[in-house]
């Protein structure tokens, strides 16, 4: 950083996930200007909690591994240089894309079974055109464990 800079932090965003995901040297001062959380999270206790979700321990690992090469990967003139606010490339399609079949399967299909499970209307996505049940939601199905599309 060749000088003072800066940036502001969108509501519902991060600041810093790359610390989840590699080793990450912080540069510079957060400040907050109005009510916030802090989540602080012990790798220990997130290896303890994979260990026993085979399912959470193959998405989270292939994610991170994802995101880690998406911070290597980050440098001009490709990109801008990684930071605590924004790291290219690491927008959630952009990740899970980049992931094995098999993870973007177990994914898309969860999804799929959140959007039936659903009573809320915002989790309908369209329900005009993806009823919930039936042929649509089936064939939504069927392309996701043919690796056609990716939710």
């Amino acid at each position: 950083v060749g000088g003072l800079v800066e940036n502001s932090v969108q509501s519902q965003s991060w600041l810093s996930e790359a610390g989840l995901w590699c080793k990450w040297v912080h540069v510079g001062t957060a400040e907050s200007v109005e009510a916030s959380q802090v989540v602080f999270v012990r790798a220990e206790g997130v290896m303890t909690i994979m260990s026993r979700h085979r399912m959470i321990q193959s998405v989270t690992r292939e994610y991170g591994k994802a995101f880690h090469t998406a911070v290597v990967n980050a440098m001009p003139p490709t990109a801008s240089w990684p930071s605590d606010i924004h790291v290219p490339f690491t927008d959630f399609d952009e990740l899970i894309s980049s992931m094995p079949p098999e993870e973007q399967e177990m994914i898309g299909l969860c999804a799929l079974e959140q959007h039936t499970n659903s009573s809320k209307p915002a989790a309908k996505w369209n329900s005009n055109r993806l009823s919930g049940v039936g042929p649509n939601v089936e064939s939504l199905s069927a392309e996701v464990m043919q690796g056609k599309c990716i939710l």
